[in-house]
Protein backbone atom coordinates (compact mmCIF):
# COMPACT_ATOMS: atom_id res chain seq x y z
CA UNK A 1 0.00 0.00 0.00
CA UNK A 2 1.49 3.17 -1.19
CA UNK A 3 0.76 6.68 1.00
CA UNK A 4 0.71 9.70 -0.73
CA UNK A 5 1.41 13.07 0.76
CA UNK A 6 -2.55 13.80 0.51
CA UNK A 7 -2.28 11.39 3.81
CA UNK A 8 -1.11 13.75 5.93
CA UNK A 9 -2.53 17.12 6.09
CA UNK A 10 -0.06 18.50 8.67
CA UNK A 11 2.44 18.59 5.64
CA UNK A 12 3.01 21.63 3.57
CA UNK A 13 5.52 22.06 0.87
CA UNK A 14 7.04 25.84 0.31
CA UNK A 15 8.57 26.84 -2.70
CA UNK A 16 9.41 30.36 -2.50
CA UNK A 17 11.58 30.05 -5.73
CA UNK A 18 9.75 27.89 -8.07
CA UNK A 19 8.53 30.77 -10.88
CA UNK A 20 11.82 32.14 -10.82
CA UNK A 21 14.48 31.95 -13.12
CA UNK A 22 17.88 30.68 -12.35
CA UNK A 23 19.50 34.63 -13.02
CA UNK A 24 16.58 36.09 -10.49
CA UNK A 25 17.83 32.83 -8.11
CA UNK A 26 21.26 34.16 -7.97
CA UNK A 27 20.51 37.95 -8.09
CA UNK A 28 18.58 36.49 -4.70
CA UNK A 29 21.75 34.73 -3.75
CA UNK A 30 24.18 37.48 -4.25
CA UNK A 31 21.62 40.10 -2.12
CA UNK A 32 21.62 37.27 1.14
CA UNK A 33 25.72 36.66 0.61
CA UNK A 34 24.88 33.01 0.19
CA UNK A 35 28.08 31.14 -0.79
CA UNK A 36 27.28 30.81 -4.67
CA UNK A 37 30.08 28.06 -5.15
CA UNK A 38 29.16 25.04 -2.94
CA UNK A 39 25.53 25.31 -4.12
CA UNK A 40 23.76 23.46 -7.25
CA UNK A 41 20.87 21.38 -8.04
CA UNK A 42 22.07 18.58 -9.95
CA UNK A 43 19.13 16.18 -11.20
CA UNK A 44 21.69 13.08 -10.51
CA UNK A 45 21.36 13.70 -6.89
CA UNK A 46 24.97 13.33 -6.70
CA UNK A 47 28.00 14.71 -4.08
CA UNK A 48 29.64 16.57 -7.32
CA UNK A 49 27.29 18.22 -10.25
CA UNK A 50 26.96 16.12 -13.08
CA UNK A 51 27.55 19.36 -15.46
CA UNK A 52 25.28 17.80 -18.24
CA UNK A 53 21.50 17.19 -16.80
CA UNK A 54 18.99 20.02 -17.54
CA UNK A 55 19.86 21.82 -14.12
CA UNK A 56 23.48 21.77 -14.20
CA UNK A 57 23.42 23.47 -17.33
CA UNK A 58 20.68 26.23 -16.78
CA UNK A 59 22.71 26.99 -14.11
CA UNK A 60 25.84 27.15 -15.24
CA UNK A 61 24.15 29.66 -18.15
CA UNK A 62 22.56 31.60 -15.27
CA UNK A 63 25.99 31.93 -13.26
CA UNK A 64 27.63 33.19 -16.88
CA UNK A 65 25.23 35.39 -18.01
CA UNK A 66 25.52 36.93 -14.78
CA UNK A 67 29.14 37.06 -15.02
CA UNK A 68 28.49 39.24 -18.31
CA UNK A 69 25.98 41.75 -16.78
CA UNK A 70 28.86 42.18 -13.73
CA UNK A 71 31.61 42.74 -15.95
CA UNK A 72 29.75 45.61 -18.24
CA UNK A 73 28.82 47.49 -14.77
Amino acid sequence: MRIGLSEYSSVKIVMPFRELEKYDLILEGKELNVPMAITYSCQTNSKVPCGVCPNCIDREEAISNFSKVQVKH
